[in-house]
């Protein structure tokens, strides 16, 4: 910075820059129209396929699970691009899909597994016994059958803004292997 000083870790303000022709354009329209001609106006583009009350039903129809459109899975750029073509018969690519859904307010997050049918009574059970396992003059043991699953992978899925744990339910019968044992939880 000429003639200053910028002081320690401060940095200077970069300029931004423009390209020749841009400001050639800015000056031929501000010689021609003064300060209005400075003003953007609308840009051309593709006309828009879904009105806004079709998007007004999309959102809404996105809140809800894909079985009820008749799909699989969950909600991605494919599933709503198929479910626009059923109910609209308008036809979007699964891009224009994926930003559809960041104009809706979604995002894009990898669900954690949930179980379909776990018991939540007893993990609610598990987690008020869990501060016994600190408590050394209490011999605790676990005693259980573990049995590992194959699952397949979790895949992103997009999500309203409103939903802050998104989970996606795995099938109870996936190929197993199962195990009996037991463990002191004071030393392993």
């Amino acid at each position: 910075m000429p003639g200053g000083v910028v002081g320690r870790g401060a940095r200077a303000p970069r300029p931004t820059r423009y390209a020749p022709r841009t400001v050639a354009y800015w000056v031929r329209r501000f010689e021609a129209e003064g300060f209005s001609g400075l003003v953007d106006g609308d840009r051309p583009g593709c006309p828009k396929r879904l009105n806004g009350s079709q998007l007004e039903d999309i959102a809404i129809v996105l809140r809800k699970d894909t079985s009820n459109v008749g799909l699989e899975g969950s909600w991605d750029g494919k599933a709503l691009s198929t479910c626009i073509q059923q109910q609209w018969g308008v036809s979007l690519g699964v891009r224009q899909c994926q930003r559809l859904f960041r104009q809706l307010g979604f995002r894009l997050c990898k669900p954690r597994p949930k179980i379909a049918q776990a018991d939540s009574e007893r993990q609610e059970q598990y987690k008020k016994f869990h501060h016994l396992q600190k408590d050394s003059s209490v011999d605790l043991w676990a005693l259980g059958e573990v049995r590992f699953e194959q699952h397949g992978t979790r895949c992103r899925m997009w999500v309203p803004a409103e939903t802050k744990d998104p989970f996606a339910l795995h099938h109870p019968t996936r190929k197993s292997v199962g195990y009996f044992g037991a463990v002191r939880l004071w030393d392993g």
